[in-house]
């Protein structure tokens, strides 16, 4: 992923998963930064929060045959089990280059599986609970959606539609529950008829509509693996946008969860707001 301003690209990120229960940080690490195109100056570096293993290439000099691009960070975090290369371009002023090392990388943060984990994605942002993770996204202009599953099979879709006004010509708040973006097997059949919904979301009261139901596989197969499911939208007049959480789940699924994921979205705008009030 890269990261820049109106100008230039600012700095690269990658990052892996090891996955590996032999994996040896200190020696990948090593064996990474001996095989960078780069001689390493310093090979210490900022250590943020969860990442116990860091090397740092603040000033490099590159090789012959290489031009003078980069500085590197490399960071590893077991609770997360993630691997991150951060790479800068040498030609940014002075004063940037000293940001992304005093305020960006000391501000990242790793989240085990055992955490509730915050996401900020193209302006919109999430709190996903504990024990969920990540298996499928889809971002779009005006639409960002996060599919995440738990050890117990339970799968929770978060998202957002902006701007609300836009999305609500298109359709109503009620259709809106029936537009699932990512490809499911079993079909959905509501236990009723959509009820009138609130959620406290910051100080402020949230207006919408939620919708408990069933999913089942297809004829011949309806009677086996159903799922319980309870899926809520409020509309945030606020900001412009449509908040949406489905959860699905082997048993009965947790309502309040829906509420509170759905309470938490846009935290990143809204905590700073409601902390000054």
């Amino acid at each position: 992923m890269f990261v820049g301003d109106d100008r230039e690209p600012v700095l690269r990120l990658k990052w892996w998963r090891p996955g590996k229960r032999w994996f040896d940080p200190e020696r990948w690490l090593d064996r990474r930064v001996r095989s960078a195109p780069l001689r390493p100056v310093n090979p210490e570096g900022p250590k943020p929060a969860g990442f116990q293993h860091v090397r740092w290439i603040p000033e490099a000099e590159p090789k012959a045959s290489e031009r003078p691009v980069l500085w590197l960070w490399y960071g590893y975090a077991p609770k997360a089990d993630l691997v991150l290369e951060i790479a800068v371009s040498s030609g940014l002023a002075t004063r940037v280059k000293r940001m992304i090392a005093s305020r960006v990388i000391p501000s990242l943060r790793a989240y085990g599986l055992d955490e509730a984990t915050r996401w900020s994605l193209y302006g919109a942002s999430f709190e996903s609970p504990a024990g969920f993770r990540m298996v499928e996204r889809r971002l779009l202009l005006g639409d960002i959606t996060l599919r995440l599953v738990s050890a117990d099979k339970s799968r929770l879709m978060l998202r957002q539609v902006y701007p609300a006004t836009l999305a609500l010509a298109r359709r109503k708040l009620e259709r809106w529950l029936d537009v699932r973006p990512f490809k499911q097997h079993r079909r959905f059949r509501a236990a009723g008829p959509a009820e009138r919904w609130t959620v406290s979301s910051f100080g402020r009261t949230l207006e919408g509509i939620r919708l408990i139901g069933r999913k089942r596989l297809p004829f011949p197969l309806g009677f086996c693996a159903s799922r319980e499911t309870v899926s809520a939208i409020a509309e945030d007049k606020s900001l412009d946008r449509l908040l949406l959480a489905e959860l699905d789940s082997p048993g009965p699924p947790d309502e309040a969860l829906v509420g509170r994921v759905v309470g938490q979205m846009n935290w990143a705008m809204l905590e700073s707001v409601s902390s000054k009030q």
